[in-house]
């Protein structure tokens, strides 16, 4: 079991994600204007198979419900991405 990681018998990418959620919980987003009825739209889960993840099929999808969130009114919107090469990274945009 890893040190730095929650469930060390888990992918390292499950693991970086719980991380990410434990930490998350304890952000108090009022700090940043959020409250109850801020809409927040979020990515959910993109997988791409690696054989065709040079066709960007996964940031096209990304980029078009960014498109779809901002079109239905969102305030914010989150994306956590995990990738095996850069570990994980979370992105927040403010409309």
């Amino acid at each position: 079991m890893r040190a730095d990681l929650p469930c060390g018998d888990l992918d390292p990418n499950c693991n970086r994600t719980l991380k990410l959620l434990n930490e998350m919980a304890n952000v108090d987003l009022a700090e940043f204007g959020i409250s109850e009825k801020t809409q927040i739209f979020e990515s959910g889960i993109v997988c791409v198979d690696e054989e065709m993840r040079q066709l960007k099929l996964g940031s096209d999808l990304i980029k078009r419900s960014i498109d779809v969130a901002k079109e239905q009114g969102a305030e914010y919107y989150f994306v956590h991405a995990v990738s095996r090469i850069i570990g994980y990274t979370s992105t927040v945009f403010l409309f």
